[in-house]
């Protein structure tokens, strides 16, 4: 156990590369955040201009990867997500999705390595992440929890999702992330019943088998044969069910 503390805040977090941009660029990449997943299309174009044009500023390739993905152009945004991760590497929502990109490809030891035993790792709060911050806007604290739940989920620590799920359904319950990882949790339950089900009927199956009777040893003069069929001999079938196993 550790005692962490650091405060999530509504507030703008001061990004000096950001703020430097001409205001009509500055209002146009505003415009693009709240427009580009309803109609992803007719920003893509612009964004990589923007990206061209300002190749420092990690967020404008982050709205890129967000764009392509909600335009169907999945393999390039993933592309474009490794890309900036590498690039930007204290820049936590490139990280982010970086590692939930690997632990929906079933990469898990290579998202081991960057949030658990990497050289940063382990990177389960704010604060590991980024040690010389002590707040943070409330995006980057979805985004975090988000991950988080996404890769203990994934790496089998339940209770661990189950925390941050919570704290999405608190903070942001009308959020992509807080569906997302609700949506997965639900996909395991699920796996986890489909798994106990089977264990059921391969149970019950067992308990079905088809056994052969012992048959009684009779003196050989009152032994019943038949000319067909020779010694008459009964199977036994306890509890049976016609079929049960058979669909």
């Amino acid at each position: 156990m550790r005692l962490v503390s650091f405060t999530v805040t509504e507030d703008p977090i001061p990004d000096p590369a950001l703020d430097s941009l001409p205001p009509a660029d500055l209002r146009r990449i505003a415009a693009i955040s709240r427009d580009m997943h309803a109609r992803p299309q007719r920003h893509v174009a612009e964004l990589e201009r923007l990206t061209a044009e300002y190749p420092h500023i990690p967020m404008l390739f982050n709205h890129l990867a967000g764009a392509l993905e909600a335009a169907g152009q999945r393999d390039r945004a993933v592309q474009i997500i490794s890309e900036t991760a590498r690039r930007f590497p204290t820049y936590i929502f490139a990280f982010c999705n970086h590692v939930m990109m690997l632990v929906s490809q079933g990469k898990i030891e290579e998202a081991r390595s960057l949030v658990e035993t990497g050289p940063r790792g382990p990177i389960f709060t704010l604060v590991d992440f980024d040690p010389m911050r002590d707040t943070f806007h409330i995006s980057e604290a979805i985004s975090h929890a988000a991950m988080v739940g996404h890769y203990m989920l994934a790496t089998g620590r339940r209770g661990a999702a189950e925390a941050q799920l919570k704290m999405l359904r608190e903070s942001a319950a009308d959020s992509p992330q807080y569906r997302s990882l609700a949506a997965a949790m639900g996909r395991t339950d699920d796996l986890l019943e489909l798994a106990a089900a089977l264990l059921r009927i391969a149970a019950e199956r067992d308990r079905h088998k088809v056994r052969p009777t012992k048959r009684a040893r009779t003196p050989r003069a009152n032994r019943k044969t038949s000319r067909e069929g020779g010694t008459a001999e009964h199977l036994v079938i306890e509890d049976s069910n016609p079929g049960l196993f058979d669909q």
